[in-house]
């Protein structure tokens, strides 16, 4: 056991090495394969290592090379696994990422920049601060790329394309995935900006009664995008919204709302009826403080309680049974009126709606296009 071990690790870091890593891939191909999903092969390549070992010499390279493994290590879930290939070559083996291409872009995104974030961190190496980055490159298996060498040699590829365009960064040998990759970040860089530089605008849908008099609005967010003009949400909302950016979002529309209240009711209606829909991510539902954030913000802007609907949807409110009862029976109890989203595209079930005390339903769209 010892001498399998010694031959499978690295005696530096005692991590897999690459005989490990050759052994290990065809199983996690195998498995994605029977599983239906994806998995990654990350190779990092320390930025600016040589310098550290020609100005502090090889055992303080040495220590920073332990320091990154272990960051690494520390990085990721159980079921992936950190080898080093030698030198400052480090592999990252992702086991289980989704089959669903703009899921997995975002699930290697959050990995990346995270990966990146770790790796700059400064390492105390002989009472000095010592930086390094990182060049990264990504390969997908197996729907292309399913043999241990043709991975290898893709991931080293794309691994030089990164330090090409200057290092610190991260690169797809995938182009169509890169190209994707790069316009989910752009956007989630840009979204930042548009929230701080007054970019959003919020438009109201009319709701209407049988007799064609308004009885409320929904409120939907629009960019108004510096080069590409005004965009709907389809353009960017499926990229942030698995991000921590959509809370965010979602915090400036609530306040957008509530500023333009009284002068939608003045428009359109009174303050006793005219209510104000808005959209809620699951990831914004499922803060511990959400029921608090909104009722202070409704406080902070005098919002009348009952002139809020939160839409909700179908899939949101599965997540967590209980805990969506107590936010659903919270929020009521305010006065905020509860919708259910995109009903009949998650469980289609109506079993289950009878636990949830919601006021109203919103068929998807995809039941009445035709």
């Amino acid at each position: 056991q010892h001498m399998e071990h010694q031959a499978l690790h690295d005696d530096l870091t005692s991590l897999p090495n690459r005989a490990y890593l050759q052994k290990q891939i065809p199983v996690y191909i195998s498995a994605c394969r029977r599983h239906g999903r994806r998995g990654a092969v990350i190779l990092l390549d320390l930025d600016g290592f040589k310098l550290v070992n020609d100005s502090l010499g090889h055992e303080a390279g040495d220590e920073l090379l332990k320091c990154i493994g272990q960051r690494l290590v520390n990085d990721i879930r159980k079921e992936d696994f950190v080898a080093r290939l030698g030198g400052d070559e480090f592999v990252v083996v992702l086991s289980d990422i989704s089959d669903d291409a703009d899921t997995a872009i975002e699930q290697i995104n959050q990995v990346l920049e995270s990966l990146l974030e770790n790796i700059a961190k400064p390492v105390k190496l002989e009472d000095t601060d010592v930086r390094v980055t990182s060049s990264i490159g990504v390969v997908f298996f197996p729907d292309r790329y399913d043999n241990y060498e043709t991975i290898m040699k893709n991931v080293d590829s794309a691994m030089y394309k990164a330090k090409e365009l200057g290092g610190n960064r991260g690169n797809l040998f995938d182009l169509e995935m890169q190209q994707l990759m790069v316009i989910k970040t752009q956007v989630l860089r840009g979204i930042k900006d548009a929230i701080h530089s007054d970019q959003l605008r919020v438009y109201y849908q009319p709701q209407v009664n049988d007799k064609g008099e308004f009885i409320g609005a929904e409120a939907l967010v629009r960019w108004m995008h510096p080069q590409q003009g005004l965009l709907p949400p389809q353009k960017f909302i499926h990229v942030i919204e698995n991000n921590s950016l959509v809370i965010d979002l979602s915090h400036w529309v609530l306040k957008t709302v509530c500023l333009q209240y009284r002068h939608l009711c003045e428009c359109y209606g009174s303050s006793d009826n005219f209510s104000v829909s808005l959209n809620v991510s699951s990831n914004q539902f499922h803060q511990v403080s959400f029921v608090e954030q909104i009722i202070e913000t409704l406080d902070r802007y005098d919002f009348p309680h009952r002139c809020l609907v939160l839409e909700v949807t179908e899939r949101a409110l599965l997540r967590d049974t209980q805990e969506t009862r107590n936010k659903i029976e919270s929020l009521k109890s305010y006065g905020v009126r509860i919708s259910i989203d995109d009903f009949g595209t998650g469980y289609s079930s109506l079993a289950y709606l009878k636990n949830l005390s919601f006021d109203e339903i919103k068929l998807d769209a995809s039941f009445i296009h035709d």
